[in-house]
């Protein structure tokens, strides 16, 4: 299934089959997602929501698990130069580029997406190249499962 979904759909999406859109703590979760990202994209340049939106007073985690925020909201940013922006005041969600890079957008766009699975010690790639290809990566906090066009897919892992 090649997917993109707005960032309420694909907020649905995670909660439904794993537990949310990704959330990054720290700089080594950030690290790790940065390099899951890099590996399941094969260097294309890619943008994803991941579980970050604007409550209209503060910047929060769709993610409501304590345990994940380790008894406090998590506070860690990676924003991109001049972001956020709010651009014409309707920016309210979050994507992350292939780089690591983030920057505020509209909700209502499509896009890939990352969802993380507090449950499972393992993450891993749907790159979607067709419905029996993934790749495995073993990991901890995400479960990372990017939807992207068939267009930007490579063979292989």
């Amino acid at each position: 299934i090649n997917q993109t979904k707005t960032w309420p759909q694909a907020q649905t999406y995670c909660r439904e089959r794993y537990t949310d859109l990704a959330t990054v703590f720290d700089t080594e979760d950030m690290n790790r997602l940065v390099n899951t990202a890099q590996d399941s994209t094969g260097g294309v340049t890619q943008k994803a929501w991941i579980g970050l939106h604007d409550n209209l007073t503060s910047w929060r985690w769709s993610s409501s698990d304590s345990l994940y925020y380790r008894g406090v909201e998590g506070d860690y940013r990676n924003w991109d130069n001049g972001q956020p922006d709010n651009f014409l005041g309707d920016q309210m969600c979050v994507k992350m580029w292939s780089g690591g890079v983030w920057e505020d957008s509209r909700c209502f766009l499509q896009n890939p997406f990352i969802c993380y699975d507090g449950l499972s010690s393992n993450r891993f790639i749907d790159r979607n190249m067709n419905d029996k290809k993934h790749c495995v990566i073993t990991g901890k906090h995400l479960h990372i499962q990017w939807h992207l066009p068939a267009s930007t897919h490579t063979d292989g892992c």
